[in-house]
């Protein structure tokens, strides 16, 4: 359950990096930081991040993600 979780999170991380211009942002190191059986608690470090190309927009990937992935939204 926990690795579906991480691993549904982490794609939601790689999906809203590939939404946006291919070279507006570079996705850096991804710290789980949550024990197993905890709400997923992780940091993502964002480099080489450049405003003037594109507004960064953060959000919880939709619905169909988890119903995908297995996961309850």
């Amino acid at each position: 359950m926990f690795t579906k979780r991480m691993l549904s999170g982490a794609m939601a991380l790689a999906l809203l990096g590939l939404a946006g211009s291919a070279q507006a942002v570079q996705l850096g190191n991804l710290t789980v930081e949550s024990q197993p059986g905890e709400p997923l608690d992780a940091v993502l470090e964002i480099e080489d991040l450049d405003l003037t190309i594109s507004p960064l927009l953060v959000r919880v990937a939709p619905p169909a993600t988890y119903l995908r992935e297995g996961v309850n939204w």
